[in-house]
């Protein structure tokens, strides 16, 4: 496992630690879960940078008295790139395993495994960790991510006879989705070349890979138009009865709309049935995904700060108000009518008053300075149980009390109006650059203090809110 996810009761947040990413990833998504069907991005998560493979991001949003799951996914932003073919391999009706060449052994390389049988009666069992994608009379493509561990595949017909020949290879292609996003197929008549059907193309830079499969012995195939790559015309005269699956491919950088039908066209052997089929595979959203999972408990209160978390604070909550919401439905009288005419909406979000106690006129005046900020703040209460609902929202009129003149005891009252969350596009660390000229003389004594850049993205800074 290389995601772990921990808890940080300095300033309320789980932090999730990313560790031996793979090496074509760019970044990393990172979204948290508490039902495991609906993901939301954690705050910052949308493009986690990556070090050395490795990558840390806090979350300041969990669920607390729950588990909350976190996923990983390893993005890498290249296009589609092709990975090369390995040798084909042939049997009588019998099992065949076809090697995953060396170029293919990336992670997150997606395998295309083809197979052909001669026999429309043969059938082939799934490999064991491979998904069938796609199946079409003698033809199918099996398709799995390569990741440590990947070893060649067995492929095993059942339903034929002697002379039912069997061929396979594997094909690769890097940083392409599994599954395709359109496909097209075609079965032709005998004849000496094979017709290849048209294909639309709906995401731009895609790849597109073809491949044939004709019953009988082929010299050389020529090159279809917008294709760049060809394999060699694969051939099995030495078991079994003649037959071909010649494949290409057409290169994701071509931004290829659509691929007119065309004919392929063949040089060697003698007149006999084909099929053909044509798919397109869009780049993958990720090439690698990871979960784990905590249960953060609060101990108190939260008062969150999304754009300083370094302001982060726990409260002490000593009351709470009557919980509202506004109507913002409307009743209109009208002439020569009993009853009235109502226009409605939705009502407001909810308005209550926390009750936040502190022991000293000093802390009280800290967190004065922190609720000044006039941002949107998240409020966490202790989670499932607690009367005191969780709820992002701006302050009113702050009112700042005390019971008796001698009084240390300080109580501010907090006028709640709930708003929309900020967009997760909306955070910041805990240190800022102007927090660094303040905290160091010069630039040079930074690196004396904190050694890497993870040390420095550690530090809490403790700069103020509003400039006087």
């Amino acid at each position: 496992m290389s995601i772990s996810a921990t808890y940080l009761g300095d300033l309320g947040r789980v932090r999730i630690e990313l560790a031996s990413a793979p090496a074509v990833a760019d970044h990393v998504v990172v979204e948290r879960s508490t039902d495991g069907v609906t993901w939301t991005p954690v705050r910052g998560g949308l493009t986690v940078g990556l070090s050395g493979g490795a990558g840390v991001v806090d979350d300041y949003e969990y669920e607390p008295g729950v588990v909350n799951e976190y996923r990983a996914s390893y993005v890498d932003g290249a296009q589609i790139s092709y990975g090369g073919t390995g040798a084909a391999v042939h049997a009588d009706n019998a099992a065949v395993t076809p090697t995953i060449a060396p170029g293919l052994q990336v992670e997150g390389m997606l395998l295309n495994l083809v197979v052909a049988c001669r026999n429309t009666a043969q059938t082939v069992a799934t490999p064991a960790g491979w998904t069938k994608a796609i199946e079409f009379g003698t033809v199918r493509v099996f398709q799995k991510r390569w990741v440590a561990g990947t070893t060649n595949p067995t492929v095993t017909p059942s339903g034929g006879a002697a002379g039912d020949t069997v061929s396979a290879y594997v094909c690769g292609f890097q940083n392409a989705e599994p599954g395709y996003t359109t496909l097209n197929t075609q079965l032709n008549a005998s004849a000496q070349n094979v017709a290849v059907p048209a294909l639309t193309v709906p995401h731009p830079f895609s790849a597109v890979a073809m491949v044939a499969h004709k019953l009988a012995e082929v010299t050389t195939a020529s090159m279809l138009n917008l294709f760049d790559v060809a394999s060699a015309a694969v051939n099995s005269t030495a078991v079994g009865l003649d037959q071909a699956t010649p494949w290409q491919r057409a290169s994701a950088a071509a931004n290829l709309a659509s691929i007119a039908a065309q004919t392929l066209t063949i040089t060697g052997g003698v007149a006999a049935v084909s099929r053909s089929v044509i798919w397109a595979m869009r780049q993958a959203p990720w090439i690698r995904q990871e979960t784990t999972s905590i249960t953060p408990i609060n101990t108190g209160f939260w008062v969150k700060n999304l754009r300083r978390p370094n302001n982060n604070v726990q409260v002490t909550v000593t009351g709470y108000s009557d919980i509202t919401r506004d109507a913002r439905t409307g009743v209109f009288d009208v002439v020569g009518r009993t009853l009235p005419v109502a226009v409605t909406d939705v009502h407001s979000g909810r308005k209550l008053a926390l009750t936040v106690t502190t022991e000293t006129p000093a802390v009280a005046a800290d967190l004065d300075t922190r609720f000044s900020a006039g941002e949107v703040f998240l409020f966490q209460s202790l989670g499932e149980g607690c009367p005191i609902p969780s709820l992002y929202a701006v302050i009113g009129t702050v009112t700042q009390s005390r019971r008796s003149q001698r009084a240390q005891r300080r109580h501010i009252t907090l006028p709640l109006t709930e708003v929309a969350a900020p967009d997760p596009s909306v955070f910041s660390t805990t240190v800022t650059y102007a927090d660094l000229l303040t905290l160091f003389t010069t630039y040079a004594d930074i690196p004396a203090a904190e050694p890497t850049y993870s040390d420095v993205l550690d530090i809490v800074a403790e700069s103020d809110v509003v400039v006087p």
